[in-house]
């Protein structure tokens, strides 16, 4: 199946939860996700389930009564819908986060991606890239592992060239826009648009790379993983993310990444982009 090992410190504890979970009435699968399922976790990090299911799912009674019997005394919160539907609570200490996914949403979504395209302002993929780097801990009838098989075998090129054609023109207009919002002294308009900038122009270095959106966090680690991006990519945005709302040289730094970024996408992209003026 799809998906990366996790350490060999957080087996005993993902087996035990998934085990749990798999025996609730609904559930099509259960994958280790996030930075644990990425290779990216510290000593900070909590463990993601990713828990796919079909009508009728598991009620919060039956999920509580189940999951009581592996979890720390006091720590179950059952049915949180901060994010959508979620469980939350402890295993031996370490954090546990429970995200419900109706399955119905995968395949369909899948199927868009490859046949269609996806589009978006960012994090495009993020659903993805959920499925294909999960780590299947529980899957009886092969459901998330023939999509996962999919997914890692070839990235959806209609989605790639979709976000190509799409992307280059919007963060020219956000790059304008953040300017003119500097240029008025409207300090809170550019900090929203330093944050879409950042967020359309990850959503373009990924699809040119043909991975998967990973989400919000560790961005520049995963970013370091694309062989085709700007000359110091990464320390180049640390120094973006530390300057000030109205500092001149924002919007100069980000017209230089977003330039470089929409000229790998114009050389090594394959398909029609646009000139926009940055």
């Amino acid at each position: 199946m799809g998906g990366v090992a996790c350490p060999e410190a957080d087996v005993a504890v993902p087996a035990r939860v998934a085990g749990m979970v798999g025996q609730l009435s609904g559930v099509v699968a259960v994958a280790l996700g996030s930075s644990a399922g990425s290779g990216l976790a510290d000593a900070a990090s909590d463990l993601d389930f990713y828990v796919y299911w079909e009508a009728p799912l598991a009620s919060p009674d039956e999920r509580a009564a189940r999951l009581a019997a592996i979890t720390d005394a006091g720590s179950l919160r059952v049915g949180v819908t901060s994010w959508g539907l979620e469980d939350w609570f402890a295993v031996g200490g370490r954090p546990v986060e429970l995200v419900y996914v109706a399955w119905g949403d995968v395949p369909a979504e899948v199927e868009w991606a490859y046949r269609r395209g996806l589009t978006g302002e960012g994090f495009t993929t993020a659903r993805l890239y959920t499925v294909a780097r999960g780590r299947a801990l529980h899957d009886p009838a092969g459901l998330l592992g023939a999509v996962q098989e999919r997914l890692n075998r070839a990235y959806p090129e209609a989605t790639r060239a979709a976000l190509l054609r799409r992307q280059p023109a919007l963060l020219a207009v956000y790059l304008k826009q953040l300017r003119v919002a500097q240029g008025r002294g409207d300090l809170l308009f550019a900090q929203h648009r330093r944050y879409t900038l950042q967020m359309v122009f990850f959503d373009l270095l990924f699809a040119l790379n043909r991975q998967y959106h990973p989400g919000e966090k560790r961005l520049l680690a995963h970013a370091a993983r694309c062989p085709r991006r700007p000359v110091d990519c990464e320390a180049r945005w640390a120094r973006v993310a530390r300057l000030p709302a109205d500092d001149p040289a924002l919007a100069g730094e980000l017209g230089g990444l977003v330039g470089e970024l929409c000229d790998l996408a114009r050389r090594h992209g394959g398909v029609a982009i646009p000139d926009a003026p940055l």
